[in-house]
């Protein structure tokens, strides 16, 4: 089914092909409660700008990998590339026509421990609904991090660099995650005087701290 939608003035214009009974995640991040985002993910493939190229802007904050469009003259954000998907497209449910609409499913995605969830996404965007992992690095399960039990192995005052730090740690095979109170990366100042925290199980830590201190060069925290 080819779904049609857009920004409030028009000027943006959009199809994205999906079935006539969507799937919608609701994510509570800081970005997406202030924008009241209803995510429907799909491939590239899928998705098709009709009119408004010239219309769009695009805010990134944090790591930079989310492309937040949005339309210049109203301010609707109706499509964007998230983080959680590159690979792919994350349509505003809330922007599409609603006659191509049977029924809509929507599912609460934990953003604000977005670390320890995003991998439920990623396969929203595989071309042939397989989640696809190009590093031929086996997928770390960060769920095996107990938040009551973890144990705080660096803290960082900046989350670039505990994203390299997490990445690292991943392709060695010990789950880790992220936290810090930077409101989402809206307030990355909050990163420098709280610190962003990398947190593993007991059972990881000695492990985790020789890899770290074997990065060349080092990494601060």
């Amino acid at each position: 089914m080819i779904h049609k939608g857009g920004c409030h003035c028009g000027a943006v214009k959009f199809e994205v092909e999906a079935p006539e009974d969507l799937v919608a995640e609701l994510c509570n991040c800081s970005i997406c409660s202030m924008t009241s985002y209803l995510h429907l993910i799909v491939p590239k493939n899928c998705f098709r700008l009709v009119a408004g190229q010239e219309a769009l802007e695009t805010y990134t904050f944090n790591t930079g990998v989310a492309q937040h469009h949005f339309c210049r003259h109203c301010g609707i954000k109706s499509f964007y590339v998230p983080r959680s998907n590159p690979d792919g497209i994350s349509v505003n449910v809330r922007c599409l026509l609603p006659e191509t609409i049977s029924s809509i499913q929507i599912r609460n995605f934990d953003g604000r421990n977005w670390e320890l969830n995003a991998h439920e996404l990623a396969h929203l965007s595989a071309e042939d609904n397989k989640t696809e992992n190009p590093t031929g690095v086996d997928e770390v399960d960060v769920s095996a991090v107990d938040l009551e039990e973890a144990v705080v192995l660096r803290t960082f005052s900046h989350r670039q660099e505990a994203d390299l730090a997490i990445g690292y740690l991943h392709s060695c095979g010990i789950p880790a995650i992220v936290t810090g109170d930077d409101c989402g990366g809206l307030r990355p100042e909050l990163s420098q005087s709280l610190g962003v925290r990398i947190l593993v199980s007991p059972d990881h830590q000695a492990e985790a701290d020789r890899l770290l201190e074997e990065i060349p060069d080092g990494l601060p925290g």
